[in-house]
């Protein structure tokens, strides 16, 4: 039984750090943030972004793959209401784009921690990805016959695993050559990573 419950967790570690290191809309807002904002606020996206995902795996673990499976079209409007959101977030970016900035005005916080860190969550929360992942994939791990104590503990995995991620990303792009070189690139970075969101998000609403 020890052994099964480890096999479990070990699979519930390896899926989650795949999702955790592919590129997408999380990784992008969070490096965006190391390396534009103060490192505070950068690290509150990260926390936003991780909690997210634990609420993303909690739910997995009440069955909300099995939930949706039952309404296909609960599943197709918060995929649609995620795009929405991100297409957002990619337009708002390419909006301010061409903002200059210098380096000393990258550590300014232009908005609060608690806006930082909503920023983060509902980022993670509306992210398509995310949904897709843990409602499928993630959600067909758990078995009726998990205990709610390796529940708790697959939860836990998932929490480690995000908040190590996400503050290592913080700390390695918040670092001052990164800064630098995004203060000088500051209209190409930007322009890149909103337009990558906005197709990404364009395409899964068109794709529904």
């Amino acid at each position: 039984m020890i052994a099964s419950h480890a096999t479990f967790l070990l699979s519930v570690a390896t899926l989650y750090i795949l999702l955790a290191i592919s590129p997408g809309p999380n990784f992008l807002v969070i490096t965006q943030a190391a390396i534009s904002r103060s490192r505070s606020q950068a690290l509150c996206i990260a926390l936003g972004v991780s909690t997210a995902s634990v609420i993303w795996a909690s739910l997995a673990a009440l069955g909300l793959g099995i939930f949706l499976s039952q309404f296909m079209w609960l599943q197709r409007t918060l995929q649609v209401l995620g795009g929405c959101y991100l297409l957002y977030v990619g337009v708002k970016m390419l909006l301010k784009a061409r903002t200059p900035l210098d380096v000393g005005a990258s550590v300014v916080a232009e908005v609060s921690d608690w806006q930082a860190y909503r920023s983060g969550l509902l980022t993670n929360l509306a992210n398509p990805k995310t949904l897709m992942f843990f409602t499928s994939v993630f959600a067909s791990l758990f078995s009726g016959d998990l205990t709610a104590n390796v529940k708790l503990a697959a939860i836990f995995v998932v929490a480690a695993i995000s908040i190590a991620w996400n503050v290592l990303t913080v700390t390695i792009f918040a670092m001052e050559k990164s800064r630098r070189v995004y203060a000088h690139g500051k209209v190409w970075i930007d322009t890149v990573i909103g337009a990558f969101i906005t197709f990404f998000s364009l395409k899964l609403i068109a794709n529904l």
